[in-house]
C-alpha cells in the first residue's frame, strides 16, 4: 500500500505537483489561474511527512574557500520512492513534477525538480511570487 500525498499536492496542466519544502508554493495555471499546493507541515510545525531533505557536504578548494555539494539521505530517497509509487498509482496519466529546493533538487538530481516564475514575478516578494505549471529547474548530473 502506498502513502497518501494529495494533501500536498495538485493536479494542474497534466502534471501531477508535490510540494516537498515546508512551505506553501503559489503557480499560475498556463489559463492564468492561481494554483496553491498545499506544504505537507503542520502550522505551528517546522517539518511534515513530505518534506525532502538533503546532506550538504563541504569540500575546501583553498584556504579559505569551500565548494558546497548535496547528497541524498536514506530517508529521502525512501520518500521519493513513496512519492513515485503514488503517483504511479493514484496519477498514471499525468507527468509526476516532485518540487523542492534547490538543495533537494541537487542531493535528488533528475528526481526532484526547482520552480521557475511566472515572467514579470522574478523578484517578487515570497507572499507574491508565482511559479510556472510547464517549466522547471532540473540537476543534471
Amino acid at each position: 500500500m502506498t502513502k497518501n500525498f494529495e494533501s500536498c499536492s495538485v493536479v494542474v496542466d497534466g502534471c501531477v505537483l508535490v510540494n516537498t519544502t515546508p512551505h506553501e508554493l503559489t503557480f499560475q495555471s498556463l489559463a492564468g489561474e492561481l494554483v496553491t499546493v498545499p506544504s505537507s507541515v503542520p502550522k505551528g510545525e517546522k517539518t511534515g511527512f513530505a518534506v525532502l531533505n538533503a546532506k550538504s557536504n563541504e569540500v575546501m578548494v583553498a584556504d579559505d574557500l569551500v565548494t558546497t555539494t548535496f547528497t541524498a539521505t536514506p530517508e529521502g530517497l525512501a520518500l521519493l520512492e513513496a512519492i513515485e509509487a503514488w503517483a504511479a498509482e493514484k496519477h498514471p496519466n499525468e507527468t509526476l513534477r516532485v518540487i523542492g529546493s534547490l538543495v533537494a533538487a541537487n542531493g535528488y538530481p533528475g528526481r526532484v525538480v526547482g520552480m521557475c516564475p511566472v515572467p514579470g514575478y522574478e523578484r517578487a516578494p515570497m507572499g507574491e511570487k508565482r511559479m510556472r505549471t510547464d517549466k522547471f529547474t532540473v540537476v543534471i548530473q
